[in-house]
């Protein structure tokens, strides 16, 4: 499901198509969800909150019995590129594939010593794009039932992201340039 808006897929889907899609995903179908469609696919999105941007609700879909948060990164602006970053995202290698890569002598593998998966990491473009909490708002969703973490953007806390988009919106205040006042004149006529 492509990016874009979520809730005109809402619109358009919510009912019969939604019921199609899941018919499809329960049948051996897969669903990949990018950017809006990934909020899409999530039990609640909530989106920009407290912004003129604001998305905010339960989804029918539910694919991600979690919350869609956005955006990720500062910025985001559905008419200009203003919050695109190439984000780093860490993912999820499969063993036979990081067994190869180990062979090769690989810099881009990483191994985590507390449960030895393998990862790599890569830059992503994110542009509006969600990350995921529980629905108590913790970080890791991996518990959830029917989750597998295939990657991960490699954020600070939501609490980090809330102070950086707050001080980014400081920044941009004073950088505009402030009008000087002028006094309003009556017309003349002659």
């Amino acid at each position: 499901m492509p990016g874009g808006a979520d809730m005109p897929y809402c619109n358009s889907l919510n009912g019969r198509g939604n019921r199609i899609i899941t018919g499809y995903v329960h049948s051996g179908g897969s669903y990949l969800g990018l950017c809006a469609g990934a909020y899409y696919a999530c039990s609640r999105v909530e989106f920009e909150e407290g912004s003129r941007l604001q998305v905010v609700g339960d989804r029918e879909l539910s694919f991600f019995p979690g919350i869609a948060c956005g955006a990720a990164f500062p910025g985001f602006d559905y008419q200009t590129e203003a919050g695109a970053v190439a984000a780093s995202v860490q993912f999820a290698v499969p063993p036979k594939l990081a067994q190869q890569l180990q062979q090769q002598g690989s810099l881009l593998l990483q191994r985590s010593s507390s449960n030895g998966s393998s990862w790599c990491s890569t830059c992503d473009y994110c542009n509006g794009g969600p990350f995921f909490m529980t629905r108590d708002r913790q970080l890791d969703v991996s518990a959830l039932p029917g989750v597998q973490v295939l990657a991960n953007y490699c954020l600070p806390g939501r609490r980090d992201l809330e102070l950086n988009r707050q001080s980014q919106q400081q920044q941009q205040q004073q950088q505009q340039p402030q009008q000087p006042h002028q006094p309003q004149h009556p017309e003349q006529t002659s």
